[in-house]
């Protein structure tokens, strides 16, 4: 065989052979190699003239590591693998969590590290969003715009101290909010109803702390709830009425509504978030039904994932 015909073939090799072995190792963790087979492999990637950074990510992923930065040190400061369904780990959790910041491209909001059909889905929306062609899996291109988001809404990991443990290694990826900034408005909608999808982090990395602040120790952190006050109905007509309330802090508003009490069941009632942090928050109501009482409840969130909610209120629509 020629020269040409080898490296031409090698190079084909190295393009299907280096996702493959990066996305094989981190859904299974390479639990079944052992170090001269790894050894092996790279050995073999090298001779196809694979690049240093592929070589290293390879390398990681077999050893059952993720190659999503530094994880455990910090900051998470890039993606480096391509993705699709079927893929697990903490790679998966990163994506996820970028996906749920904006609740158009991610509803679900699941943090499980499992690429399934409903990540797939949200990729898809989130390559419509940017412009890429929609295949449901993340390759360069999408990582590109995905990294991007990253560095605009940073995040680590860090254990999780909540009983539904969402992750089986008991790690949450969580913000890392500088002061003066916003969470991303998607990743405080609840799990569950408790707790945010992406919480702020409650200890930020050291290094983010020097880079912050100029100093390693921790900041206060944020433990107290909005405060909610004027809550009230007005402007009440046969199928209308505006909800308002203040808050002595920016949060998000969310309100719970129906005809039953008490306004708890998702069947039997309605539900309206608001998209922009605010101190001062309104509903506007339609589509009720006339001479009726309406049950409402307000739920206030701040920056920190702090929750106030609001007594059951009612008011009676007029008559037609």
């Amino acid at each position: 065989m020629s020269l040409s015909k080898k490296l031409l073939i090698g190079s084909l090799m190295v393009s299907v052979l280096v996702p493959a072995f990066v996305l094989t190792a981190s859904s299974a963790h390479a639990a079944a190699l052992t170090d001269s087979q790894i050894q092996s492999i790279l050995s073999l990637l090298q001779s196809f003239g694979a690049d240093q950074t592929a070589v290293n990510n390879v390398n990681t992923a077999l050893h059952g590591q993720s190659t999503a930065g530094s994880i455990a040190g910090g900051n998470i400061p890039a993606l480096l693998i391509t993705l699709r369904q079927g893929a697990t780990g903490d790679d998966v959790r990163v994506i996820q969590a970028l996906l749920a910041a904006d609740p158009d491209v991610y509803p679900q909001g699941l943090i499980t590290g499992i690429y399934g059909p409903l990540t797939t889905a949200a990729v898809k929306r989130f390559q419509n969003k940017h412009s890429l062609e929609q295949v449901g899996h993340v390759g360069p291109k999408t990582l590109k715009e995905l990294n991007k988001l990253l560095n605009e809404n940073p995040i680590t990991f860090e254990s999780s101290t909540s009983t539904e443990n969402r992750n089986n290694d008991d790690k949450r990826p969580c913000a890392i909010v500088p002061p003066g900034h916003l969470i991303a408005p998607g990743w405080l909608r609840k799990n569950n109803g408790v707790t945010p999808i992406v919480p702020l982090c409650q200890t930020l990395p050291p290094g983010i702390l020097q880079k912050l602040s100029g100093t390693t120790t921790p900041p206060t952190t944020d433990t107290a709830a909005p405060i909610m006050t004027g809550l009230i109905a007005t402007t009440i007509s046969t199928t209308t009425a505006t909800i308002t309330w203040d808050t002595d802090e920016n949060a998000i508003g969310t309100l719970r509504y129906g005809t039953t009490t008490p306004v708890l069941s998702d069947i039997l009632s309605q539900t309206s978030m608001e998209s922009i942090s605010s101190t001062t928050h309104s509903f506007a109501l339609s589509g009720l039904v006339a001479s009726t009482t309406h049950y409402y409840v307000a739920v206030s969130a701040d920056a920190a994932g702090n929750t106030a909610t609001s007594s059951e209120q009612s008011f009676i629509t007029l008559s037609e």
